[in-house]
């Protein structure tokens, strides 16, 4: 799944994806289960979670993006990769839901 800069997408059903990638200043809204292999956000994206996000290979972020999430949400990743490294800005984690990092 791509989403380009600057647009908007949900996914609100059980879905299984190869891949997630968020373009600069897109948004992401995971409100039902989902299953990636690699999510990669990129500079100004933002991706909420109301639902079930598990990320079985790796999620990359480069700065300014925005992984957040609601209670009552799972979310499980596998590896964290920092991309920020390469443009010298942050990004922001704000979890409230059950996290699990199988490091």
């Amino acid at each position: 799944l791509l989403v380009r800069p600057g647009a908007s997408a949900e996914l609100r059903s059980n879905v299984s994806l190869s891949s997630i990638s968020l373009e600069n200043g897109s948004y992401l809204l995971v409100s039902g289960d989902v299953l990636t292999g690699a999510l990669t956000l990129k500079g100004g994206s933002q991706i909420y979670v109301t639902g079930t996000l598990i990320v079985r290979f790796f999620v990359k972020f480069f700065g300014g993006s925005s992984f957040l999430s609601s209670p009552g949400s799972i979310i499980r990743i596998s590896r964290v990769i920092d991309g920020s490294e390469d443009d010298g800005d942050d990004f922001t984690f704000d979890l409230n839901g059950a996290v699990v990092l199988d490091f």
